[in-house]
């Protein structure tokens, strides 16, 4: 054989190869891409076969049992509540679980003495357009607990959860990393940090409303303890009720706050000994956040109650007149409200403080009179 044929065999076999790579990475995208839509609102247990398209075969758990890494778990909206009473859902790969909308799509643990969600695995993981409901495990983490990995909440609402007894009313976290954008927590109870416990690792809440939460010891909205940053950024705290200690119990000093509202928390709006670090442009009700000042403001933030105005979730308006109104700074990665609402409101000012904001309605004008 001579040295160009040789050249030219070596050149068709490295172009073989190099197509079959194409070939392989091509598929492994496209796998990497697939979307299983749940089917039922039964929560049946895996089992071979699952979610093959036959009607009925794929709840929750069985969609994302038989989801592979980068999978995205589509919740589309039904009339019933989807149930999850066989215990809590272990995620332990790279996966999007994808609600039509919290409104539509109810995730609901009651009755079966568990929480919702746990991510104890180093994997990375997001839930969207859901309403997550119902959990009462006998450990921390009323709807999740995460110990481990990367968690993202957007867009959905952690409502009527309860651990009494423990902590963490809608969210527990022992480490990993925690992000909440978009949504609302209420009406969940705990004995620590009705609303999040945050124990340890890194957490970013922005454009989120926790409301009407219950703790009967330390946070009834936000209690902290151990190391890593925790970062609230346009976010509405209030209304939150406690039996000892204020709204938000930050016993290490590892909350941060920006363009943050606190308003009407019991006994008040944050232990005074253990108060969160002011970045600026925050609004306490009663003085207790922020008693360094730090570039925020003590005032009545005259709002509404946790109600529908608008978006995925509930929120609490700001009413005309509030002292939050055109009194936050410009936030780079914040582009809009909880609602979706473009920021600053008009054009050309300034963010409003907290997650909703606040809009003057435009005039309705009939045709000009000739």
């Amino acid at each position: 054989m001579n040295s160009l044929t040789a050249r030219c065999l070596w050149l068709l076999a490295a172009g073989a190869l190099a197509t079959a790579a194409v070939a392989l990475l091509i598929s492994a995208t496209s796998q990497a891409a697939s979307t299983i839509t749940v089917n039922t609102t039964a929560d049946n247990a895996p089992s071979g076969g699952e979610c093959s398209g036959a009607p009925g075969d794929c709840g929750v758990r069985q969609a994302v049992d038989k989801a592979s890494t980068g999978d995205t778990v589509s919740i589309p909206a039904n009339g019933s509540h989807y149930a999850i009473s066989k215990g809590q859902i272990a995620l332990t790969k790279d996966l999007t679980i994808s609600g039509a909308g919290a409104r539509s799509v109810v995730i609901d643990a009651t009755g079966g003495a568990s929480r919702i969600f746990s991510l104890a695995a180093a994997q990375t993981v997001t839930i969207s357009g859901v309403t997550l409901t119902g959990g009462a495990p006998s450990d921390p983490g009323g709807a999740i607990e995460v110990t481990n990995g990367n968690l993202t909440v957007t867009d959905s609402d952690l409502t009527g959860n309860d651990v009494s007894g423990h902590v963490g009313g809608a969210i527990h976290q022992g480490g990993g990393t925690l992000t909440i954008q978009r949504s609302t927590i209420s009406n969940n109870h705990a004995g620590d940090g009705a609303g999040l416990d945050l124990d340890n690792g890194t957490t970013t809440v922005s454009n989120t409303t926790i409301s009407d939460n219950h703790g009967f010891n330390n946070g009834s909205a936000v209690d902290t303890d151990g190391s890593g940053t925790i970062t609230f950024t346009n976010d509405t705290i209030v209304r939150n009720t406690g039996a000892t200690d204020g709204g938000i119990s930050d016993d290490a000093r590892r909350i941060q706050m920006q363009n943050t509202l606190l308003a009407f928390n019991g006994p008040n709006d944050c232990e005074q000994t253990q108060s969160p670090r002011s970045l600026g442009n925050n609004l306490d009700s009663d003085g207790t956040c922020f008693p360094t000042g730090g570039g925020s403001t003590t005032a009545d933030p005259k709002i509404g109650t946790l109600a529908n105005n608008g978006g995925p979730t509930d929120t609490v308006k700001l009413n005309s007149g509030s002292n939050a109104i055109d009194a936050g700074a410009t936030v780079g990665s914040i582009m809009t409200d909880q609602r979706g609402v473009t920021r600053p409101q008009p054009a050309g000012g300034h963010y409003d403080i907290g997650a909703y904001e606040f809009a003057l309605p435009i005039a309705a004008t009939g045709p000009a009179n000739l």
